[in-house]
């Protein structure tokens, strides 16, 4: 069986790298934030003095990662909007559109997570709207390689919408938590 490109291979690592990244991220900004009780209310109650963190850089780096990672995989696979398909490749185009509209959908999700400060929330997103693109990648290389068999197999494709609906279970079960 060949492989796929190392180019594909590639773009799914550092995807990867960057959700990763985006999440731990989001997890230290969490861990490090101060609670309220711990301010020191300042000029008769008018201010408070907090301890020194670092939360808002975590908190600003994380959602940074996410278009990174977003613009990486979307201008790689241009070719979804330029390719030439063949009429009977039907599921795996429609699996492919679903994985872009769920990748940008939670992308979308996850930073208005992060900029609410709900970080554990926003990271368990992220990572979602990490795992549909890396998904929606693989499935735009393996049609691109469609007639050449691939380490992934056609049966990836066809068994998407359960892939899709174990993701989307995950993003939907991050924001309620």
């Amino acid at each position: 069986m060949e492989k796929l490109d190392f180019l594909d291979l590639l773009i799914c690592l550092v995807v990867g790298c960057l959700g990763l990244l985006a999440a731990v991220f989001a997890f230290v900004a969490d861990a490090k934030l101060v609670p309220g009780r711990i301010a020191e209310f300042i000029d008769g109650g008018t201010a408070c003095l907090s301890p020194k963190s670092h939360t808002t850089l975590w908190g600003i780096v994380s959602p940074l990662l996410l278009p990174v990672a977003q613009l990486i995989v979307n201008v790689a696979t241009a070719c979804v909007c330029y390719g030439n398909y063949r009429s009977n490749w039907k599921k795996e185009i429609v699996a492919i559109i679903t994985n872009l509209v769920l990748s940008w959908i939670t992308f979308l999700l996850a930073i208005a997570l992060f900029m609410h400060g709900a970080f554990i929330q926003g990271s368990l997103v992220a990572l979602t709207s990490i795992m549909s693109n890396i998904n929606y990648s693989i499935s735009i290389a393996q049609v691109k390689n469609m007639g050449k068999p691939t380490l992934i197999s056609v049966r990836t494709l066809m068994n998407g919408p359960r892939i899709l609906s174990c993701t989307a279970i995950g993003g939907i079960t991050a924001f309620f938590v």
